[in-house]
């Protein structure tokens, strides 16, 4: 089919359930395209490059290529794109992997990738700002709430997910959510994540659940973790394998509470300032602490409950090579007993050692 050059529009359902039409070219000065214009058009070819998308078009409107099955491979969504309509691309099964700008701001109400079952993968460029937005948790006209999203329609099949150089934050909740207490959604198969050196900031629960997580390092430029980032992710086997870069100076709430993986020794290295209340909570694979002997906890903290196989416990000289003393008062801010490693353990453990340098035992 030739369209001509002077076309500016397509309207609402103009090719809806054409399933001979294989050969079709969009101009460039198209700017509007209506919804369902191409629904179960089944022979359009094997992506949607093959019929063009003009740069003048930003938006991709409700039901566009829905049960599109020819398409395959990947969908690469451009960065002109502003807005894509509920079930623009529903049941398009073919397709295994989605590029698409990792500010993009779903709109209200639209859930454009429902159905597609065949996505294992997706790429994140930079897009605008380098910064996913957060999740939101109810339904409102800002929108990106969580059953709007790609990640969300693809939960049950996505297995990696990639990162353009330029992008700073991973948004809170960017593959986990749970709209209810008694409800959650979890990314079950996602094993592999590629973060940029650009990346600073993962978010609050970014990765909680994703119980096949094993391939993901942090970059040394990341400054913050959020509360529960690494939650449940009962598949990594050592913090080392993920890093802990040197720019890195507190462990949030939650941040590893429950990886039941995680085995072996841990390491706090000196420059942690700060481990959030239960931030290694349940992590019973543990035997062996070391921790620089001046570490301070704060009150309220209780970073280690039921850290039920550590035995062990070296201390390295820190900075001062002084242990501080145990507080017992309700209003201690700093070194409460009841926040310590050494409370929390009190029933397994076996062994103590002091690294050359250390003066005082508190």
């Amino acid at each position: 089919m030739l369209l001509p050059e002077s076309l500016t529009e397509i309207g609402n359902a103009a090719f809806m359930r054409c399933p001979e039409l294989s050969e079709i070219t969009l101009p460039e000065g198209v700017t509007t395209l209506g919804d369902s214009c191409f629904e179960r058009s089944t022979a359009l070819g094997s992506n949607i490059e093959d019929i063009g998308m003009p740069a003048s078009i930003t938006r991709i409107p409700n039901n566009c290529f829905n049960g599109c099955t020819c398409f395959e491979g990947t969908l690469t969504i451009p960065d002109q794109i502003t807005e894509l309509g509920t079930n623009a691309f529903y049941g398009c099964t073919g397709y295994t992997k989605v590029v698409i700008p990792v500010d993009f701001m779903y709109a209200y109400n639209n859930a454009p990738f429902n159905e597609c079952t065949g996505i294992t993968e997706i790429y994140y460029t930079k897009g605008q700002t380098g910064i996913m937005p957060d999740v939101v948790k109810e339904a409102s006209n800002t929108g990106n709430r969580y059953s709007y999203r790609l990640e969300y329609s693809v939960r049950s099949t996505l297995e990696k997910v990639s990162f353009e150089e330029g992008i700073t934050k991973l948004g809170n909740g960017a593959y986990y959510f749970s709209p209810e207490s008694y409800y959650v959604y979890t990314w079950q198969k996602l094993k592999t994540v590629n973060l940029p050196s650009t990346l600073t900031e993962i978010g609050s629960n970014a990765f909680r659940g994703c119980t096949a997580l094993t391939d993901i390092t942090l970059p040394e430029g990341v400054t913050t973790l959020g509360t529960g980032c690494f939650c449940g992710c009962t598949a990594i086997k050592a913090i080392e394998d993920i890093g802990m870069p040197a720019s890195l100076t507190a462990i949030p709430n939650d941040c590893f509470n429950g990886c039941t993986g995680l085995e072996g020794t841990l390491t706090i290295p000196g420059r942690i300032t700060e481990l959030g209340n239960n931030a290694f909570r349940g992590c019973t694979g543990y035997t062996k602490v070391v921790i620089p002997v001046d570490f301070k906890y704060t009150y309220g903290s209780t970073p280690f409950n039921e850290c039920t196989g550590i035995t062990e416990i070296y201390y390295t000289k820190g900075t001062t090579g002084v242990m501080h003393d145990v507080i017992n008062g309700s209003n201690a801010t700093q070194n409460h007993y009841s926040a310590r490693l050494e409370f929390s353990v009190r029933n397994t453990l076996e062994k103590i050692s002091f690294e050359e340098g250390v003066t005082r035992i508190g």
